[in-house]
């Protein structure tokens, strides 16, 4: 399973810190949040492609760089590429964030005609974005001008709370129906509902950092 593969990466990349410096370190905080986001996706596309909502080939050139990134640091290479290391897979990401955007606003056209998802399904999407959005708040793009930084700073934590207020009333919502011995079958209206919520706030919290201040205040008002 490539996300998996993430994980595998995202450990690994823990011993790139002692040979980076401090602005360095920032590019690999950087780099770890945004492998975070594409296991998000790379979790909702997983999903969206068992419910018939996506083609499993859509999402291949994604985990294929994914794929490439792991067998490089199994590889090995010297502490002076480090840096490059780094820098490498920041551009690897960033030369498919257009095509993820545009797959999650696939799946959310597409998860409207699909059968309603699972709820350990949907519970496992809505823990995973729980997840990202902690660690959403305590990191900075710093790779932006100082007043964007600024501003990002004003806004992210009305964004995050909004959203984590949204899906933990799903998640409560669904471990209370459960617990209740509701059906499925009895559910179905609400679940694909409730699925379109949690990937529209999956793109919402990608947006949010690859798109920075041009994006974030439509999905804020949106959701």
């Amino acid at each position: 399973m490539v996300s998996s593969c993430i994980d595998a990466i995202l450990h690994d990349l823990e011993f790139l810190e002692k040979n980076l410096t401090k602005k360095q370190n920032d590019q690999l905080g950087m780099l770890k949040l945004e492998l975070i986001f594409v296991r998000a996706f790379l979790l909702c596309s997983r999903k969206c492609c068992k419910d018939g909502c996506l083609k499993s080939h859509e999402n291949k050139h994604v985990e294929d760089a994914v794929q490439k990134m792991q067998q490089r640091l199994e590889k090995g290479f010297s502490s002076n590429d480090s840096k490059k290391v780094v820098f490498d897979f920041r551009e690897t990401i960033n030369s498919f964030k257009e095509e993820i955007k545009e797959l999650y606003f696939t799946s959310v056209d597409c998860i409207l005609h699909c059968s309603s998802p699972a709820t350990d399904e949907l519970m496992e999407i809505i823990d995973s974005l729980l997840e990202n959005l902690e660690d959403v708040r305590w990191s900075k793009p710093y790779d932006q001008p100082f007043y964007m930084v600024k501003a990002y700073n004003n806004v992210l934590p009305e964004f995050i709370e909004s959203l984590e207020e949204k899906l933990t009333m799903f998640r409560n919502f669904i471990c209370f129906v459960t617990w209740k011995g509701v059906g499925q079958e009895q559910l179905e209206e609400l679940l694909t509902h409730f699925k379109v919520m949690a990937v529209n706030a999956a793109l919402a919290t990608y947006l949010c950092w690859f798109d920075r201040m041009d994006k974030i205040f439509l999905i804020f008002v949106q959701l």
